[in-house]
């Protein structure tokens, strides 16, 4: 069996047996994201179809944005020939003036960009500053992270990093929806599972 089939197999594993939900109220205004290598400047972009957040907590907030088709986090469908993109970010501290640093070199969440292709998985991690246009709680929130810094920390066999060290800079806005944020995690996760981290240069 080969990587991307492995991969497949125990994705779907993992998904079935988990609720379905149904996203169709999830897609609504726009947001996409864009990695750009500092070495040689090549970007990966996306255009997120489904945006959610979970969180009431002002300052712990989870979003998760794809371009991935439903099956991928409802039914647990074949992944071994899909290519598409999950973002997570995960805002820790929401800055306050006066209280918190307001800069673009603090950190305020954390982030991970799964990317899939053709089965198989890369993950590059890292974190930078979210701001937010709306107050957690509401229907939707608007957000942006400019700059924050990633690179790859998970890989699956065969998964070719063609960035190195890279930015990240996206915008959204995202719907308040618990169940299909967690479902999106379970499947990044499952995901994820089928990776490991990537070897130390020589």
């Amino acid at each position: 069996m080969t990587p991307a089939r492995t991969i497949a197999a125990v994705f779907c594993a993992a998904l079935l047996s988990a609720p379905l939900v149904s996203c169709g109220s999830v897609r609504m205004g726009s947001g996409s994201g864009r990695l750009t290598s500092v070495e040689h400047g090549s970007t990966i972009g996306a255009e997120f179809k489904t945006r959610v957040y979970a969180g009431t907590d002002p300052n712990v907030v989870d979003f998760y944005l794809t371009d991935l088709p439903e099956s991928v986090w409802t039914v647990g469908g074949d992944v071994s020939t899909l290519s598409g993109t999950i973002l997570h970010v995960h805002l820790f501290l929401q800055p306050k003036a006066g209280r918190t640093p307001i800069a673009r070199t603090a950190n305020t969440a954390t982030v991970r960009w799964l990317i899939l292709s053709e089965g198989r998985v890369g993950v590059y991690g890292g974190a930078g500053f979210l701001t937010l246009g709306d107050d957690v709680g509401e229907p939707s929130l608007d957000a942006r992270l400019a700059g924050a810094s990633l690179r790859l920390v998970h890989q699956s066999p065969g998964f070719a990093d063609t960035l190195g060290p890279c930015v990240l800079d996206t915008s959204f806005d995202a719907a308040a929806d618990q169940q299909v944020a967690e479902s999106l995690a379970r499947a990044m996760s499952s995901l994820i599972g089928s990776s490991r981290a990537p070897s130390e240069p020589r």
